[in-house]
C-alpha cells in the first residue's frame, strides 16, 4: 500500500469526525474508529518508490510511518482517557487532521512543499481545536496561532529560497547561508516554543481542549522539524566551515531555552502547564540539533523526536487523568495525591524515564548525540545538565504526592475496582440452582453503566499505564526507530527523490579566511 491509500483513509476519517463532532456518542465512536483504521493502514502499508506527481513526488517513508503511527496510537489513548473523564468534541478531529497533514508533509518531495503542507495543517488543526465553540479566549489563541503559523511558514520559505535545495545557488555565499540558517532555526524554534518565542504554548494550553494538545504541541512541531532537517544539513552543511555568527546565535538560543525552560516548568503549579513547558524546554534540543547542520546530528535528532512525541503525549494524558481523579490541575491543591493514586505515580515515573532515558537507551543516547554535534566543552556540560529539566519538573510533582493528603485528595475515589450492589446480587442469582438466567443477564446488562461509572478512575489509570508503556517502548528504540531515522529517504528532499535530481551548477571554490589557496580549508561552492 502506498501513501495515497493511507492518506485517503486518514482524510476520510478526519472528515467523518469533523462532521460528527457535535454528537457525543457518534463523534466518539467515529473518532476512535477512524484512528484505529488509520493505524491499521499504516501497519499494513509498505514504504516503496516515490510516486511522481507532476513535477514532484509522494511516498510513505519508514520514518513517517513510525513517527505518525506512535503519535496516533498515543493520541487515541489520550482520547480514551479524556472520554472516561469528560467529552471534548474537537479533539478527535484535531488528531486526525494533524496525522493526515503530517503524513503529507513528511511524504512530499522538497522543503518548500513540505513547509506549505505542515503550515497549512497546523493552521487547520488550530482552527478545528479552537474554532468551536468560539469563546473569546479561544478566538484570541486561534488568531495568535494563525499569525504564528503564517510567520513561521513565510520565514521558512524565505530561508529555503535564499539557500535553494538545488546545489550551486546562493547557498555558496556564507552571509546568505548564515541568514538562511538563522531564519529556519528561529522558525523551527517558534513552532516548538523556544524561549523567547514560547507565548503560543501558554495560550494553547489555556484555550485548547487538553486532549488536542498532543497533536498541537508535539506531533505538528515534530513534523516541522523533520521537514527543515531534511533540507538544512544537506543544503547548508557544505558551507558550514565558513559560518560562525549564525551557529553561535542558534546555539545560544538553544542553551538558553534548555535552562530557562527548566526554570519556567518548575515555576508552574498547573500540571498541564508543566507538561507544556517541558515541550518548551526540549525546544532547546531541537534548535541545537538544527544549529549543528550535521547529518549525524540530524539523524540523532530525528530518532529523539519519536520518544519526545510519545512521552509528551503520555504526560498530557497523565495530566488529564490527574485532573479527573482530583478535580484540579494544581499541585498545591492535591498534595498527598500519591497515596490515593499509586498507579498514576508509577506511570509518571515511567513517563519521566521515557522522556529522559538512561545510558544505553535510544532517548538518552540520541539526545546526547544531538548536543554533542552542536556544542563542546562547557557548553556541552551546561546543555547536558539543563536537558534533564523534565526529570526535575516531574520529580517535583511526585514530591508533592508524598505526605498527608489534602481534604480534596482524601475525598477522591481510589484506584481499586468496585462492583455495584445490583451486579453482585445478579451474580449470586446467576449461580443459584434453577435460576432464570435470561432474566439475570438482563439485570446484569442494566448494571453495566453503573459499573463503568464506579470504575472510571481505575480505568483511566490503566490506560495511562498503557500510554506510559508505549512511551517507554519508543524511548527504547522499538518499532525500528533508529533505522527509520537514519534512512536516506526521510523527508524526501528534492535533491534525492528519484526523477527529481537537480542540475548542479559548478561554482568556484569559496576560500576560508586565513586558509592558503588549494588548502583543505577551502569549501567547494556547490558542497
Amino acid at each position: 500500500m502506498s501513501l495515497l491509500p493511507v492518506l485517503a483513509v486518514a482524510a476520510a476519517g478526519a472528515l467523518a469526525t469533523l462532521a460528527l463532532r457535535g454528537r457525543r456518542r457518534a463523534g466518539t465512536i467515529a473518532g476512535l474508529a477512524a484512528g484505529v483504521a488509520l493505524l491499521v493502514a499504516l501497519a499494513v502499508a509498505s514504504p516503496g518508490e516515490p510516486l511522481a506527481l507532476g513535477g514532484g513526488a509522494l511516498a510513505l517513508t519508514p520514518y513517517a510511518r513510525v513517527l505518525v503511527g506512535i503519535a496516533l496510537a498515543g493520541g487515541l489513548l489520550v482520547l480514551v482517557i479524556d472520554r472516561l473523564a469528560t467529552w471534548e468534541p474537537a479533539a478527535p478531529a484535531t488528531l486526525l487532521v494533524a496525522a493526515t497533514g503530517a503524513l503529507l508533509a513528511l511524504g512530499v518531495a522538497g522543503a518548500l512543499t513540505g513547509i506549505l503542507a505542515v503550515g497549512g495543517t497546523a493552521a487547520v488543526s488550530a482552527a478545528v481545536a479552537l474554532g468551536a465553540p468560539a469563546t473569546p479566549l479561544g478566538v484570541r489563541a486561534l488568531a495568535r496561532e494563525l499569525r504564528g503559523v503564517t510567520l513561521a511558514a513565510l520565514v521558512g520559505i524565505t530561508a529555503v529560497a535564499l539557500a535553494p535545495e538545488e546545489i550551486g545557488g546562493l547557498a555558496v555565499q556564507p552571509q546568505v547561508a548564515g541568514l538562511a540558517a538563522v531564519a529556519a532555526g528561529l522558525a523551527l524554534g517558534h513552532r516548538f516554543g523556544a524561549i523567547p518565542l514560547h507565548a503560543r504554548v501558554a495560550r494553547l494550553v489555556d484555550a485548547a481542549p487538553a486532549s488536542a494538545l498532543p497533536a498541537l504541541l508535539a506531533l505538528l512541531p515534530a513534523a516541522w522539524a523533520v521537514v527543515l532537517l531534511g533540507w538544512g544539513p544537506d543544503t547548508l552543511g557544505p558551507v558550514r566551515p565558513v559560518l560562525g555568527w549564525d551557529g553561535t546565535l542558534l546555539v545560544a538560543v538553544g542553551l538558553a531555552t534548555l535552562a530557562l525552560g527548566t526554570i519556567a516548568a518548575l515555576a508552574q503549579d498547573d500540571v498541564l502547564r508543566i507538561a507544556a513547558y517541558t515541550v518548551v524546554l526540549d525546544a532547546g534540543v531541537v534548535v541545537l540539533g538544527f544549529a549543528s547542520l550535521d547529518p549525524a546530528g540530524r539523524d540523532a535528532l530525528r530518532a529523539w523526536l519519536v520518544p519526545f512525541v510519545a512521552s509528551r503525549t503520555a504526560l498530557i494524558g497523565w495530566a488529564i487523568a490527574f485532573r479527573a481523579a482530583f478535580g484540579t490541575l494544581r499541585i498545591s491543591e492535591a498534595r498527598g495525591w500519591l497515596r490515593r493514586a499509586p498507579t498514576l505515580g508509577a506511570a509518571l515515573v515511567a513517563i519521566g524515564a521515557a522522556a529522559i532515558g538512561w545510558p544505553g537507551l535510544l532517548a538518552w543516547d540520541a539526545r546526547l548525540a544531538v548536543l554533542g554535534a552542536a556544542t563542546a566543552g562547557p557548553a556541552l556540560v551546561v546543555g547536558s545538565l539543563a536537558s534533564l529539566g523534565t526529570a526535575v519538573a516531574l520529580a517535583r510533582i511526585v514530591g508533592a504526592g508524598l505526605g498527608r493528603p489534602e481534604p480534596r485528595v482524601a475525598a477522591a475515589p481510589g484506584e481499586l475496582a468496585r462492583v455495584p450492589a445490583g451486579l453482585r446480587a445478579a451474580a449470586r442469582a446467576f449461580r443459584a440452582p434453577g435460576a432464570r438466567r435470561g432474566a439475570v443477564l438482563r439485570v446484569a446488562s442494566r448494571e453495566a453503566r453503573p459499573l463503568l461509572e464506579l470504575n472510571r478512575t481505575p480505568l483511566r489509570a490503566l490506560v495511562v499505564v498503557v500510554l506510559a508503556g508505549l512511551a517507554l517502548l519508543a524511548a527504547a528504540g522499538a518499532f525500528g526507530v533508529a533505522g527509520a531515522a537514519a534512512g536516506p529517504d526521510v523527508g524526501l528532499p528534492a535533491a534525492t527523490a528519484p526523477g527529481l535530481e537537480p542540475t548542479v551548477v559548478p561554482a568556484e571554490p569559496t576560500p576560508v579566511p586565513g586558509a592558503p589557496s588549494g588548502a583543505p580549508g577551502t569549501t567547494p561552492g556547490g558542497g
